[in-house]
């Protein structure tokens, strides 16, 4: 998959997450997207060969009324080159966020969190421990 295809079906999958069906949390946003962080991992990895090295997810305030999301990820390509795949969301609306997660947002400015190598179950499903 190109890289301009993957950030487009994050960016897709982020559009779908951050719906406002109900208030969430910054931790529930992120483990939400944790499975499909993993995926866009894996896939890198079997399709291009890459060797994924580490990235981190962000949850940034955008204004006073929205917030965006960002998915850093970095990789060595076979020759030991690193290569980096970014994607962002376009800015959402901070009404979708749990009051406590939109006031520590407000605080914070920005909530990182490491994205690690994706982990296997057993059953060889993916590991969600984000």
């Amino acid at each position: 998959m190109s890289e301009e295809k993957m950030i487009d079906r994050f960016s897709r999958f982020i559009e779908e997450l951050t719906a406002p069906f109900f208030e969430k949390s910054l931790d529930q946003i992120a483990r939400a997207c944790e499975e499909k962080i993993d995926q866009i991992i894996i896939k890198e990895e079997l399709e291009q060969g890459y060797t994924y090295a580490g990235g981190e997810f962000a949850i940034s305030g955008y204004d006073k009324g929205h917030f965006y999301l960002t998915l850093d990820l970095f990789f060595k390509d076979q020759e030991d080159q690193w290569v980096a795949v970014k994607a962002q969301s376009t800015p959402r609306e901070r009404g979708v966020l749990r009051p406590d997660a939109a006031a520590e947002l407000e605080q914070k400015g920005r909530v990182i969190y490491a994205i690690d190598e994706p982990q296997f179950n057993k059953d060889g499903s993916i590991h969600v421990s984000m």
